[in-house]
């Protein structure tokens, strides 16, 4: 007779967290130290960075709801209609235009009831202006619901506008690890824009306007979860990690692991994945 053993792990911080490496903004939503919620309404959510960069939501009715549970037991963010929490100010957010950067969290988002909706799940840019970055779900069920990562420099000239078009994607209603690296200036299109669902390869997308003009150090407005004026998300935010750089493949893969086995994840992973069994130490 023989037996197969199975480690079990619960998470705790001993294990690798983001505190290991420079990050430009960390959210996360499972510490509560971070959180203020008024009668279950998050009115501030404190950046755990170092950067200071706090979002905030000083109008009543258009703050996001803290669901306590809502993911493995921890608690997380949840936007509908025009919720939206950001950073107060704009000039924080330059070096995601036009440069390389990295942003990588768990969300989840949901279906609406108008099916063909642009929930923008991060970003500095209104539907139609200029310079800013966004990363977009488009609800378009059952299963063909689209990805785009937008990273305007100027009105009408993009270094980035990708989309996953009939890739496969994550279930909406379902959390999901999530993967964008921004290089806007990479001399290979298909580089210039690398988003991964779950740990796993880049999905194929269509580009657009991928001819890279100068840098835009003015963004629209400062970096909001939820909502950019037209495109509003339904779903939730349980974590975000925002970098300065590109991401090397080690540090995207721990941030991964890290994410994964903290928010109950580790099924999505891929089996090749480094942190598929152990989280990173």
């Amino acid at each position: 007779m023989s037996w197969k053993i199975t480690p079990t792990f619960t998470w705790n911080d001993s294990f690798w967290t983001p505190a290991q490496i420079t990050t430009a903004l960390w959210l996360d939503a499972a510490d509560a130290s971070t959180v203020t919620t008024v009668s279950g309404a998050v009115s501030q959510w404190n950046d755990k960075s170092g950067n200071n960069r706090t979002f905030s939501q000083s109008t009543v009715s258009a703050r996001p709801t803290l669901t306590a549970a809502g993911l493995n037991g921890r608690s997380v963010v949840a936007f509908g209609s025009t919720l939206f929490i950001g950073a107060a100010t704009a000039s924080d957010w330059g070096f995601m235009h036009g440069a390389q950067s990295t942003i990588i969290g768990v969300a989840a988002p949901a279906s609406t009831a108008n099916p063909g909706t642009n929930m923008q799940m991060i970003g500095t840019r209104s539907a139609g202006l200029t310079a800013g970055v966004q990363f977009l779900c488009v609800d378009v069920p059952p299963n063909n619901n689209g990805f785009r990562h937008r990273n305007i420099t100027t009105q009408a000239a993009s270094a980035i506008e990708n989309y996953t078009g009939d890739s496969t994607h994550p279930a909406l209603n379902t959390a999901t690890l999530y993967s964008i690296l921004s290089d806007p200036t990479n001399g290979t299109a298909s580089d210039r824009s690398i988003i991964r669902f779950n740990g796993g390869s880049p999905i194929a997308t269509n580009a657009a306007n991928v001819s890279p003009s100068s840098s835009a150090t003015a963004p629209q407005f400062a970096l909001r979860l939820g909502n950019e004026s037209a495109s509003s998300l339904s779903g939730y935010w349980a974590e975000l990690i925002v970098t300065s750089s590109l991401a090397s493949a080690d540090t995207r893969q721990r941030i991964e692991g890290y994410l994964a086995h903290k928010w109950g994840l580790t099924a999505n992973l891929p089996n090749d994945h480094p942190y598929k069994i152990t989280p990173p130490l």
